[in-house]
């Protein structure tokens, strides 16, 4: 690295170490005291859950206790679960925050404007611990001092920050990406518009293809093992993004020139790159938008380098400022001062409910009519109890995407019980994830193939009936390996995701239309199918 041209990017008069240490302090005392007042967080079960498989099996691959089996860590996060099975599950989170915050103040000028900017970005970023996702947290503040070192020409340090960002989070990794892609465009901005003629610095070229090569290292395995499944992306995810975008594009006339090019352009392939998640759906999907949970800060960081004098530009970045706390609280999902969901993060709560399942599933995979926070993506499997939907969507996509439709009738409720051989649903107290407002409100009124619940506390349980026996029927579901009495020769789908890796003692897999596993026999008995 080591090019003059970067010196710019930092203010005149930058902060001292003190007052960078004192963004650090400030970042992990909110994330600190939240986390310990608040349990869950909207994704903290499913860090929870993996961290508890990791602490017992390590890195093992299949998982049988979420979804129909998934693929546990692969191309998720290699980092952070080690740690987190070492020092907790929020305290890496924690430490990322205050890296985090410690970035931030290092990059804002002393001086009137930048005097309050430092501490209230790092106790905004402290609120994201209760987004719950814990791993990108993390990232996210290895990715900021890895930026901080690039910005410092520390290859080394860089290189190393960026490898452990992408351990911990491929997001992070994406962001540091756009980073440093705006400091390399902000270099070759001039008089409002970029130089493209002019090759980029050779030091800025191996920084963005050791990030991409990271990445494909990272996300590689995505393919390799034929993770399918999509995220939801909404249009209203798609609005906001673009919104911001333009929000940004509008403010970068009071900027300075290399500022407002380099802002202009990450901004813009940013918006191609939300616009083609959005055309073609993939695993990454609303994730894309995770912008949203740094926007305030990036507001902040245009409101302390731009020329915002005028009344109305002022009130234009406050509103902007208003809207972009908006869109960060979408993500922040706490419901301070409800009983009932203070009730589903309590183990003793959960210990009747899992001793009354077990006779009443018989064995079979149940249904967690899923609560707000996703509690029983943690209690249940836990305890070595199968469910039928965890905690990432992506895996709900295309199996369970009745969930996601405007009205969920209760014929297709039944099928998608009976097809999937669910042998029992559980209803907690609300408040319920959207995705199970419907289910709840169905499962509430005691269809007919539900039989008459049995109340465990403020759990409702019931047990599914009126099923066809099939003919291929799961009768054992374990971590690694599922056990299936098959009634007579043939072929059959079974309600287990379908791996090219899978082994069967007795029978041909193949991959069933809707992504399951097809089971070919020739004389019925006990198989077992194991990863």
């Amino acid at each position: 690295m080591g090019h003059a041209s970067l010196a710019p990017v930092f203010p005149a008069r930058p902060v001292g170490r003190r007052t960078s240490l004192l963004g650090a302090v400030l970042a992990g005392l909110v994330a600190s005291i939240l986390a310990l007042a608040v349990p869950f967080g909207n994704d903290t079960a499913a860090h929870l859950y993996l961290t508890h498989v990791f602490a017992l099996h390590g890195f093992s691959w299949w998982d049988n206790y979420w979804y129909f089996g998934r693929v546990d860590f692969v191309g998720y996060s290699y980092l952070y679960y080690p740690l987190a099975a070492v020092a907790g599950v929020k305290a890496p989170a924690v430490l990322g925050i205050a890296a985090s915050g410690f970035v931030i103040s290092r990059l804002v000028p002393d001086g009137p404007r930048g005097a309050g900017i430092a501490p209230a970005a790092s106790a905004l970023v402290g609120v994201l611990i209760l987004t719950g996702a814990y791993p990108f947290l993390l990232g996210m503040g290895l990715a900021a001092l890895a930026f901080l070192a690039f910005l410092h020409s520390r290859r080394g340090l860089y290189l190393l920050g960026a490898v452990a960002a992408g351990a911990s989070s491929p997001l992070a990794l994406a962001g540091l990406g756009f980073a440093i892609l705006f400091v390399a465009l902000r270099r070759k901005g001039e008089a409002g518009r970029l130089r493209l003629r002019e090759a980029l610095h050779w030091a800025e070229v191996f920084d963005l293809a050791a990030l991409a090569l990271a990445g494909l290292v990272f996300t590689l395995p995505l393919l390799v093992f034929r993770i399918g499944g999509t995220y939801p992306f909404y249009g209203s995810d798609l609005a906001m993004a673009l919104a911001f975008v333009a929000v940004l594009w509008l403010a970068s006339p009071r900027l300075a020139a290399r500022d407002a090019v380099a802002l202009r352009a990450t901004a813009g392939l940013y918006a191609i790159v939300v616009l083609l998640v959005f055309i073609h759906p993939g695993a990454l999907g609303g994730n894309v938008a995770r912008v949203g949970e740094i926007s305030p800060v990036i507001v902040a960081a245009v409101w302390v380098r731009g020329d915002f004098r005028s009344l109305w530009s002022r009130l234009a970045v406050v509103a902007t400022l208003v809207l972009s706390l908006g869109w960060m609280s979408l993500s922040v999902v706490a419901p301070l001062g409800d009983p009932a969901a203070a009730y589903l993060t309590k183990e003793a709560d959960w210990r009747p409910v899992v001793a009354t399942l077990r006779p009443l599933a018989g064995g079979k995979r149940v249904e967690y009519v899923d609560s707000l926070l996703h509690e029983g993506a943690w209690f249940l499997p836990a305890q070595g109890i199968a469910i039928a939907r965890g905690w990432f969507r992506q895996d709900d996509f295309p199996a369970n995407r009745i969930f996601y439709e405007p009205l969920l009738r209760p014929g297709a409720y039944r099928s998608w019980l009976c097809d999937n051989q669910i042998g029992a649903v559980v209803l907690p107290p609300g408040p319920y994830d959207y995705s199970s407002v419907q289910e709840a409100a169905l499962v509430a009124s005691h269809p007919a193939f539900l039989s008459a619940g049995i109340k465990v506390g403020r759990f409702e349980l019931f047990k599914v009936t009126g099923c066809s026996a099939p003919r291929a029927d799961v009768i054992r579901i374990v971590r690694g390996w599922i056990e299936v009495r098959v009634s007579s020769p043939g072929s059959y789908r079974i309600p287990l995701a379908y791996s090219p890796f899978a082994k069967s003692s007795g029978g041909r897999l193949a991959k069933a239309p809707d992504g399951m596993t097809e089971i070919t026999v020739t004389a019925p008995g006990l198989v077992t199918i194991d990863r």
